[in-house]
């Protein structure tokens, strides 16, 4: 059962240079490096270890199915869906200016991260697109949303030192406040 949500950043370039921007990263280059760390083919043709990909225009592309295992955190790919933003989301320390960022998420993609986990938490992931592997059962919460370094702590700051671990969690209780305020003022039911 898929419970979880994953939210990364595709983060540096590499590791010898931290600060660098990855929004050129495409489709191919991600393949072609997910491939080339043994990950398997997906059920959709793709290497890419993610369930979907936000890019910086907003598009969104799925290269595993929901409910379909992953290869985005060990420990955490059987049961969670993993959604990567296409930026790398860290703070450069700039000493007495403060942090400076490298990239934030683009508003195109925060308004598709945010489609994509209404649907997952009204349990309707074909409403955003999403495709979910047969027989799949799901049921996600607000409480179920973290960043890859929760996931999987001691390994990795992603989704970014920019975003607090709340970030993502944030906006499925946006919405879900959202959802109460139109319960509240919902006129009452009539006979």
């Amino acid at each position: 059962k898929t419970t979880k949500i994953g939210v990364h950043h595709s983060g540096p370039l590499s590791p010898t240079t931290p600060y660098s921007s990855s929004r050129m990263l495409t489709e191919a280059s991600i393949n072609t490096a997910h491939k080339a760390r043994d990950f398997n083919l997906s059920q959709l043709g793709f290497y890419i270890g993610y369930n979907v990909v936000i890019y910086p225009d907003g598009t969104m592309k799925q290269y595993r199915l929901l409910g379909e295992q992953t290869a985005a955190a060990t420990g955490s790919n059987f049961d969670t869906f993993h959604i990567c933003l296409i930026g790398n989301f860290t703070a450069r320390d700039r000493g007495i200016d403060g942090r400076q960022p490298v990239e934030y998420p683009t508003n195109a993609q925060v308004a598709t991260l945010t489609k994509i986990m209404r649907a997952l938490l009204d349990g309707k992931p074909q409403g955003a697109g999403i495709q979910v592997a047969k027989g799949q059962d799901f049921a996600f919460t607000a409480y179920n949303v973290f960043p890859h370094r929760i996931l999987q702590p001691n390994h990795t700051s992603c989704y970014g030192s920019l975003l607090d671990d709340n970030w993502a969690r944030n906006i499925a209780f946006d919405y879900l406040k959202e959802q109460n305020k139109h319960i509240e003022g919902a006129p009452p039911a009539t006979d």
